[in-house]
């Protein structure tokens, strides 16, 4: 028999203004503090990122702000429980100076279900890194995660 787990609507935001320095190998950046959320059963707040706890449709966006002191290529990319989302994927050319990636997916992100409505939580991280002779850090992050349906 199924349970009803309460299968709402929920969104959770989180920010992160502090320097992190990027390297040629994809790396989950730390997403940092919460912004007075998560709300609603189906996303939960796992201090370096969000955790998703019911399957649904995601509209997941990420704004990063990159310095960059060498020119090169700028790579970001959400990542579900460990794997890449290839739609999601942004790969720029960038010029030493700030510049600012956005990422805005509605996705389909399946989980497990649990016993007796017991939660099986996947995480949704932001990799960022560099490639080419690119030089760059993360010097803020924004991340929003609303459950659509």
């Amino acid at each position: 028999m199924a349970c009803n787990c309460n299968y709402r609507k929920s969104a959770a935001q989180k920010y992160n203004y502090a320097t992190q320095d990027l390297t040629t190998t994809p790396a989950p950046l730390n997403m940092g503090a919460s912004a007075g959320l998560p709300t609603g059963p189906s996303i939960v707040d796992r201090s370096n990122n969000i955790g998703i706890r019911k399957t649904g449709l995601y509209r997941v966006t990420a704004q990063v702000t990159a310095a960059v002191t060498t020119a090169g290529t700028l790579n970001v990319q959400v990542y579900y429980n460990g794997v890449p989302v290839a739609a999601s994927l942004k790969t720029i050319p960038v010029a030493v100076g700030s510049t600012q990636v956005t990422l805005d997916n509605l996705l389909y992100l399946a989980v497990p279900n649990g016993c007796n409505c017991v939660d099986v939580v996947y995480p949704v991280d932001v990799y960022a890194w560099v490639s080419g002779a690119a030089v760059a850090s993360v010097t803020a992050l924004a991340v929003n995660a609303l459950k659509e349906a």
